[in-house]
């Protein structure tokens, strides 16, 4: 099976590097939603707050931008509307949205950035080396006008792991996509983690300009989510 798989990834690189379209700089926007089990929830104010966090989520757009050198940044664009009387929603919107994170790949790097404007403990450049192993499967669906096949992949963040569903294009010949994801023979125009779904909006051809972070409060991605464990620990411990 593993050799099969090998094989499947190897012949989408194939016929993407043997395609008429040539890596050009582009920007990707995607809008996203949470998707919650009310049902699940058994309190009416727990119930209320996924409601409005939601409702903010929902006006969030994020961006994929790739330039001519394979270097790729995602971050939230600014919302349209910016007037949010409660302050907290919208901090539970961002942190449940990845809106607090901004990813830098560098082609051929396997270490990626990640700002994290942690509004709690104070901004962190986290570094992340990660080779993404992904499963490909055989089931495809159309996103927009492009031709999708489904991957699955996991992450380790501290004790959790992340469960990943992506849905990426070879029409478009980008190793790219949300929150970091990448190895894959082509775009990722939709991924689903956990409840959150980052969907297609539309592609433009333009001009990228992508500047790194500078480094600052540098931390791994492992160190960070040890002390965001411990911390939880700590507070769980004093019966918060």
């Amino acid at each position: 099976m593993a050799t099969k798989k090998y094989f499947t990834i190897g012949f989408l690189f194939m016929l993407i590097t043997g395609g008429a379209l040539a890596q050009e700089p582009i920007r990707i926007t995607y809008t996203i939603e949470q998707k919650v089990n009310f049902d699940s929830i058994n309190q009416i104010e727990v119930e209320n707050i996924f409601m409005l966090v939601n409702e903010v989520i929902s006006s969030f757009e994020f961006e994929l931008l790739i330039n001519d050198r394979g270097e790729s940044v995602f971050r939230k664009t600014e919302p349209m509307i910016e007037d949010y009387s409660e302050i907290e929603l919208y901090r539970l919107a961002l942190g449940f949205s990845a809106g607090d994170e901004v990813w830098f790949i560098k082609k051929g790097n396997p270490e990626k950035l990640i700002y994290k404007n942690d509004m709690d403990n104070g901004p962190f450049l986290l570094t992340l080396d990660e080779d993404v192993k992904w499963e490909i499967s055989k089931e495809k669906k159309l996103i927009g006008n492009y031709n999708a096949i489904k991957a699955t992949t996991t992450r380790q963040m501290g004790s959790f792991v992340e469960k990943i569903e992506a849905w990426f294009t070879p029409a478009l010949p980008y190793s790219s996509g949300p929150i970091g994801y990448n190895g894959l023979p082509g775009v990722i125009l939709e991924l689903k983690r956990d409840k959150v779904f980052y969907k297609f909006k539309e592609l433009e051809k333009k001009s990228v300009t992508i500047t790194p972070p500078k480094e600052s409060n540098l931390k791994s991605f492992d160190e960070y989510y040890q002390m965001l464990e411990s911390r939880m620990a700590e507070i769980k411990s004093r019966d918060y």
